[in-house]
C-alpha cells in the first residue's frame, strides 16, 4: 500500500514539474499579448522568435546533458585524467554561456519587436509574477519537512539510546 502511494505521489510530482516547465499554454500567452496591445503581426513574429529560440535550446540542452554525462564518466575512473576533467568543465561552462545567450538574445529580440509602452507592460507583468512566486516560497517556508519543499530544515535527531 505504501509503495502504491509513493508511486502515485512520484507520478504527480513529475507531471507537475513538467507542466511548470512547459509554461503557460499558447492561448494564455496570446491573450496576454493582446492585453498589452500587441498586433497580430507582432504576435506572429513573437511566436516565430520563441520557436527558433526553443529549437536552439533543445540542441544546447542535449549537448549540455552529453557533456555532463562525459564528465561523470571521466570522474568515475580510478585515476581521473585531470586535464580531461578540467577540459570538460570548461566545455560545460561554454555550453552554459550559449544557453544564457540564447535566453538573453530572445529577450533582446522581443524587446526590439515591442513599443516602449508594450515592453513596460510586459516588465510589470513579469515583476508581478516574480513577486507572486516569492510570496508562495515564503508561505512554503512555514511548511514542515517532507511537505514537498526541498531544503527544509530537518527536525533534530532523537537522542541516542543510553549505553552507546
Amino acid at each position: 500500500m505504501k509503495r502504491a502511494i509513493l508511486m502515485a505521489v512520484s507520478v504527480l510530482m513529475v507531471l507537475s514539474a513538467a507542466a511548470a516547465l512547459a509554461g503557460p499554454p499558447p492561448a494564455a500567452i496570446r491573450q496576454f499579448a493582446r492585453e498589452i496591445g500587441l498586433s497580430d503581426d507582432q504576435i506572429r513574429k513573437l511566436d516565430e522568435l520563441h520557436y527558433t529560440a526553443e529549437k536552439e535550446k533543445v540542441d544546447i540542452r542535449a549537448e549540455l546533458d552529453k557533456a555532463r554525462l562525459e564528465l561523470r564518466h571521466l570522474m568515475s575512473q580510478d585515476k581521473p585524467n585531470e586535464a580531461a576533467v578540467f577540459g570538460m568543465v570548461e566545455r560545460i561552462g561554454a555550453i552554459r554561456v550559449r544557453m544564457q545567450k540564447n535566453r538573453v538574445g530572445l529577450m533582446l529580440k522581443v524587446k526590439a519587436l515591442m513599443t516602449p509602452a508594450q515592453w513596460e507592460k510586459l516588465e510589470s507583468f513579469i515583476g508581478d509574477r516574480f513577486r507572486e512566486r516569492r510570496e508562495m516560497r515564503q508561505k512554503m517556508r512555514g511548511m514542515g519537512p517532507g511537505m514537498g519543499r526541498p531544503g527544509a530544515p530537518m527536525p533534530p535527531a532523537p537522542p541516542a539510546p543510553p549505553g552507546r
